[in-house]
């Protein structure tokens, strides 16, 4: 090969090199990823991530949306709470359940326990994960993803450490009165919807209410437990959240904390407020996950 050939190849070489850089840092460097995964061969939509910092397996948490959210929540809610945790060497999952967000599926066809076997999908999934400490699992939930991460818990003797956020504690109370004002479309003499500002709220969503028991359920989880909740909350009183630690905060060999956010409301819509709860949220799963017992 002559020299004038070389002098040809170098660009051409260079750039490869380059190329092939760029796609090494892209792997090594992005901590935050889209994820797919399936419950019944539907596809569930969300997002991982993971701590750029170094470490052969990562204490991990789910995060389980609310009513009519998806896995950014409100003012992106979920998304600075796991880009925080990450911070913190914690890898997250946030997803969308199904019939909401990216995911697929009918919004019509959500209820409470469709929801609860999509967060155990969703658990499955980030236990599969080779970078996950298993035994170091962690779940929050926000609103009625705080119903199903209550059931979660209590059905679920792997999960270390739970949040629940303006968690709902009685569904039946909270949602049964929902045919009372809202308009209701009739599809045949046996099935019906509610509009909810545009949200189908199917038939079988307020028929399995009475069925449901987050208060009872969450009886038998033995991790710990942080129940935060805005004192000016209107979707969710704060009602709830003293229901859910005088449940709990008996127990012997685990602990419970109620914090209490002064003038919150439901999703904490202040940068203040949002800091505050995204702040103790990471400090809690610092020391229940991280830190050793």
């Amino acid at each position: 090969m002559n020299l004038q050939t070389i002098k040809k190849l170098i660009p051409m070489l260079t750039g490869l090199l380059l190329l092939m850089n760029c796609q090494t840092n892209e792997k090594t460097s992005n901590p935050e990823k889209p994820v797919v995964f399936y419950r019944d061969g539907k596809q569930i939509v969300g997002m991982m991530h993971r701590p750029t910092q170094p470490a052969a397996k990562y204490p991990a948490v789910v995060l389980l949306h609310g009513f009519t959210g998806n896995k950014s929540e409100s003012h992106w809610l979920f998304t600075k709470l796991s880009r925080e945790l990450a911070k913190s060497g914690i890898m997250s999952l946030r997803f969308d359940f199904l019939g909401s967000g990216d995911s697929q599926g009918e919004f019509q066809d959500m209820t409470i326990l469709t929801e609860l076997e999509d967060a155990k999908a969703a658990l499955k999934f980030l236990k599969s994960q080779p970078d996950v400490n298993t035994e170091k699992i962690g779940i929050i939930g926000l609103s009625m993803g705080g119903c199903v991460a209550a059931l979660l818990a209590g059905e679920n003797n792997e999960i270390s450490s739970l949040v629940l956020l303006s968690a709902v504690s009685q569904p039946e109370k909270n949602f049964s009165q929902l045919p009372e004002y809202l308009p209701k479309v009739k599809l045949d003499e046996n099935n019906w919807y509610l509009d909810n500002n545009g949200f189908a709220i199917g038939k079988n969503f307020i028929e399995v209410l009475p069925d449901i028991h987050p208060l009872t359920t969450i009886g038998s989880f033995a991790g710990d437990l942080l129940i935060i909740h805005g004192t000016d909350d209107q979707a969710v009183p704060v009602s709830a959240a003293h229901d859910y630690f005088e449940t709990m905060h008996n127990r012997l060999n685990a602990e419970t904390e109620l914090f209490l956010v002064e003038k919150g409301d439901h999703v904490y819509t202040s940068l203040e407020k949002t800091n505050t709860v995204i702040s103790k949220i990471s400090e809690w799963f610092q020391r229940t996950l991280k830190a050793e017992k």
